[in-house]
């Protein structure tokens, strides 16, 4: 509720690595195989967070209107019922429901960052609870609870943040990629040379990290919503949630053996800096 999706997604790689690394010691304790108790907890989510996703922000206009998913899906009730009974719509509107209209208007005066940062941390959403589902059918085996009306809720989001994404990147296009098509024609430098047809568009490279992560948030949406069946979209949003760690995280994540990760250290030449970087945050946890 606090974080949005970005929230969403840190709390599922909690879960994950907190079965990844803490399985044998978690309460309650197996006795005789028995996993119900450590299924409860996930079945308890599955109920418990569609409603909580369905409350985020899904507007964020310039006046300040905030609709969330719950009040798409209500706007859209309200349009339904209206073609078969128009004096019931009313009725639903002057009761405080939002209309179709209302919806729309506040999504076209809602920034397209705004989009762009709801479609990558919905991504990394996704990613993270397929990685959790991928522990959770390996540590329960045959019997694994399922997330599977999480995983709606979120296809639900990308269903309607997809087409608005691509909307507002056709209407409110990169300042560079503008400011190209302003001041250059076609095919043509600034000076009205012919561009090299080798060299690239500036339109089209970085300007910075940030923006090239970015970019690659949009290449994943792209995929997770052309080519749902591929593994690209994932993959591609992996890749960008790996470029936003420290290299120490990173390692951390990928590398689940410590000797393992112990010589990789040793090899890359920092295993010192890292012992100290833990040392440290012991020390500040324990005076805390």
């Amino acid at each position: 509720k606090q974080h949005g999706l970005a929230g969403l997604r840190d709390g599922l790689r909690f879960l994950r690595e907190l079965y990844e690394r803490f399985w044998d010691s978690l309460h309650p304790q197996i006795e005789d195989g028995d996993l119900d108790g450590r299924a409860a907890p996930i079945e308890w989510l599955n109920n418990k967070l569609p409603p909580s996703i369905k409350g985020i922000a899904a507007t964020r206009s310039r006046t300040g209107t905030v609709y969330s998913l719950l009040q798409w899906e209500e706007s859209r009730a309200v349009e339904n019922l209206g073609r078969q009974n128009p004096d019931a719509r009313e009725r639903a509107i002057a009761e405080g429901k939002i209309s179709g209209e209302q919806f729309d208007k506040a999504v076209v005066s809602t920034p397209r960052a705004f989009y762009e940062e709801v479609a990558t941390d919905l991504g990394a959403a996704l990613d993270e609870l397929q990685a959790l589902n991928r522990v959770i059918d390996e540590k329960f085996g045959r019997n694994a609870p399922s997330l599977i009306e999480v995983r709606k809720c979120l296809e639900q989001w990308g269903d309607i943040v997809g087409p608005i994404v691509k909307r507002k990147r056709d209407l409110e296009p990169d300042l560079a990629q503008a400011s190209q098509r302003t001041e250059a024609p076609s095919g043509t430098t600034g000076d009205g040379g012919a561009r090299d047809a080798s060299a690239p568009a500036s339109g089209i490279d970085p300007v910075d990290r940030n923006d090239a992560l970015r970019r690659l948030g949009a290449v994943a949406a792209f995929f997770r919503r052309t080519e749902p069946h591929s593994p690209v979209g994932h993959l591609v949003q992996r890749a960008m949630h790996w470029g936003q760690m420290p290299l120490e995280q990173w390692l951390r994540e990928v590398i689940r053996d410590e000797n393992v990760l112990a010589h990789v250290r040793e090899t890359l030449g920092f295993e010192a800096t890292a012992h100290a970087s833990e040392a440290q945050t012991t020390s500040e946890a324990q005076t805390k």
